[in-house]
């Protein structure tokens, strides 16, 4: 495990993460829902990329989240 690899991966998914909330925050007439779905997505892509790298299974750049999940799901 690259421990600053996964940090990384974490650091991200939490800015992600915080950009979706701040969008969220607004009024309801001003935020923009693609933003927050976009955000979110890849603070979920991040999260789960941190988890498989965790237990040492390197990770392509391009993965699908249904194939991440799957993945998480074997290494639970």
């Amino acid at each position: 495990m690259n421990e600053g690899i996964v940090n990384s991966h974490l650091q991200e998914a939490d800015r992600h993460l915080r950009i979706a909330q701040e969008e969220m925050s607004r009024p309801a007439e001003d935020v923009v829902a693609q933003m927050v779905c976009d955000h979110s997505r890849q603070s979920i892509l991040h999260f789960l990329t941190a988890f498989l790298q965790e237990r040492g299974i390197d990770v392509p750049a391009k993965m699908r989240m249904r194939d991440l999940i799957a993945r998480c799901i074997e290494e639970e």
